[in-house]
């Protein structure tokens, strides 16, 4: 049996390494934020100076926890992708099914305006399915969006 006191330093130094490293899941609102702060940079400088930035998974101002930029063309193809898997590339998202059965590009085409859209997907960290909340920004010629898992 441990003494008290050592559990009392043990768990004070566990909250201090904690508090030092990145969290692997981020917040609705943190996705909400990054995804706006993607959309300016497309508008100021265009996906050819974007999309490198958002797919180096390296650059934590478009990576942070298991947050990451996705842009898809209106007709759901892959344009700028941050995951890391380059194999996406220029797939289209259009028939890609959630966990749930749900089309993915269908969720968000339908958008009029920013909104959170959540859905069930594999979260490779766990490799157990889990739902997603993603921040989405459909415009007249792209859908970008960040989400995050939910804990």
């Amino acid at each position: 049996m441990c003494p008290r006191p050592f559990l009392s330093v043990l768990t004070a130094a566990t909250v201090a390494f904690l508090a030092f490293i990145e969290p692997l899941t981020a917040s609705p609102p943190e996705a909400r934020l990054m995804a706006e702060a993607a959309q300016r940079l497309i508008v100021e400088r265009g996906f050819g100076d974007a999309c490198p930035l958002f797919e180096d998974t390296e650059n934590t101002d478009w990576h942070k926890g298991d947050m990451y930029v996705f842009v898809l063309s209106r007709d759901s193809e892959i344009i700028c992708n941050g995951s890391g898997i380059r194999k996406l590339d220029g797939m289209r998202l259009r028939g890609v099914l959630d966990a749930s059965g749900q089309d993915l590009f269908e969720l968000y085409e339908v958008l009029s305006e920013p909104a959170y859209v959540k859905y069930d997907f594999l979260n490779p960290a766990s490799g157990a399915v889990a739902q997603k909340t993603s921040w989405i920004i459909p415009t007249a010629d792209y859908i970008l969006g960040v989400g995050t898992f939910i804990q």
